[in-house]
């Protein structure tokens, strides 16, 4: 599914925000219709002092979800991996191998 969003700026490091709607020609912002959920990207980053020492981690990504239109949209686990590819492609600095997980609210 594709996707037309909202990116609402935030203050904090390591966070975005995405309001999600149905790809469309325009986005009407308050339209329940065609609004299928909000998502909260945070990135997780190990700390420096365990990578010295050996740890092998890499960075985790958590996007949690919540409002979500179930009119709009459809099967979870769909909705899941939907999600998982729009944070790879919209939010900046998601590198190939960060492990992407998805929480519903």
């Amino acid at each position: 599914m594709k996707f037309s969003h909202v990116e609402e700026v935030t203050p904090y490091k390591n966070t975005c925000f995405y309001s999600l709607y149905r790809f469309d020609c325009e986005v009407m912002l308050g339209d329940r219709e065609s609004h299928i959920c909000d998502v909260k990207v945070v990135i997780l980053e190990p700390e420096e002092a365990l990578k010295a020492r050996g740890l092998e981690i890499g960075r985790e990504i958590w996007a949690i979800v919540n409002n979500v239109n179930k009119d709009a949209a459809g099967d979870k686990a769909k909705l899941a991996a939907d999600i998982i590819e729009f944070v790879k492609t919209e939010t900046a600095g998601i590198e190939e191998n960060d492990q992407i997980r998805v929480a519903f609210e």
